[in-house]
């Protein structure tokens, strides 16, 4: 992993605060993961060092628009 990427490391405290408008509240974004950890940490929106949980915000950005996409269209399609 590059320098400049390690420092774009932020914890889920510091992604939630920048992204209220999507997880109005800690414990809205601590449901997220809990239901998409292993999908998370597999595209490396979700790391795990020295034991804590710190978020690459460009990958979980694109994690969620891609999960959102998905989940409306599954949901509109069924709808229609």
């Amino acid at each position: 992993m590059q320098d400049s990427a390690v420092m774009g490391l932020v914890s889920m405290t510091q992604y939630q605060e920048s992204r209220k408008h999507l997880f109005p509240a800690a414990q809205s974004l601590e449901w997220y993961v809990r239901n998409n950890r292993a999908k998370l940490a597999e595209c490396g929106a979700l790391l795990l060092v020295a034991k804590r949980r710190l978020i690459d915000p460009q990958a979980f950005d694109t994690y969620v628009m891609q999960a959102g996409r998905i989940a409306a269209s599954e949901r509109f399609l069924e709808a229609a």
